[in-house]
């Protein structure tokens, strides 16, 4: 494979890498590291599945695996998914930024700035603009903040 300057990094998400059991996070980034990728995209279900096992708590699960991904010579490019953020009328916003920032936390220890936030999609929602940008503009100063 050949690999220009600047150009786009190779990456997999963790999910797409196993399901079973034995599939450990670890067995999950060694193979991304023995076939060529740059990273992965970690999935926020695999920290927790990677910390109950090693009696991590989720953000030691991020700092174990941000310490495996430099050994291994990759990198967590994003984590995945926040979802159901944005006007979600179901649950109150002050405790969807508290949720919020356990990402970031997650993320920060991982070793990655990137979280990757799909549009919503239950029922719970509106579509009001007056709504859903003022959510996302704290969002965003929490994450600055962070």
């Amino acid at each position: 494979m050949t690999r220009y300057p600047d150009s786009n990094k190779w990456a997999g998400t963790s999910v797409s890498l196993g399901k079973h059991p034995s599939q450990t996070l670890e067995r999950k980034l060694s193979a991304a590291s023995n076939h060529g990728f740059d990273g992965v995209e970690l999935v926020h279900s695999d920290f927790l599945s990677h910390a109950k096992p090693n009696n991590f708590t989720p953000i030691q699960s991020g700092q174990n695996v941000q310490s495996v991904c430099k050994e291994l010579s990759i990198e967590v490019l994003g984590l995945d998914p926040l979802k159901n953020f944005e006007g979600n009328i179901g649950i109150h916003l002050s405790k969807r930024l508290d949720m919020a920032k356990e990402w970031i936390e997650l993320a920060m220890a991982a070793g990655t700035t990137v979280i990757q936030m799909p549009s919503p999609f239950l029922p719970l929602f509106t579509r009001g603009y007056r709504i859903i940008i003022p959510e996302l503009q704290e969002l965003a100063d929490l994450a600055e903040e962070s």
